[in-house]
């Protein structure tokens, strides 16, 4: 992502691509990532993030702003501050 990508578009958008609607019965990971990728990415928590990012969805997009977020959090680890593991994680395994 580049510093020109507007943050209040949300994936679906900025992919280009509408995914159909579900079925009912599809799992609440799956409803999760779906409802997920049609919030405006500067809108998205860590932990949605990690969860869209663990998934394989958004990630030119995700990625830099998930590095943003570790980044303005490690300081604060040492001091028992907020240090999201979950986005860590998905981070590390892409």
């Amino acid at each position: 992502m580049d510093n020109k990508t507007d943050r209040s578009k949300t994936i679906e958008q900025l992919e280009g691509i509408e995914w159909p609607d579900l079925p009912s019965d599809e799992t609440g990971l799956i409803k999760a990532v779906h409802k997920l990728r049609k919030r405006p990415i500067n809108l998205l928590t860590a932990w949605e993030m990690s969860r869209l990012i663990g998934q394989d969805v958004g990630i030119p997009w995700l990625l830099p702003l998930a590095l943003d977020i570790l980044r303005d959090t490690a300081a604060d680890q040492r001091l028992g501050g907020f240090y999201d593991d979950d986005l860590l994680t998905a981070v590390l395994t892409r």
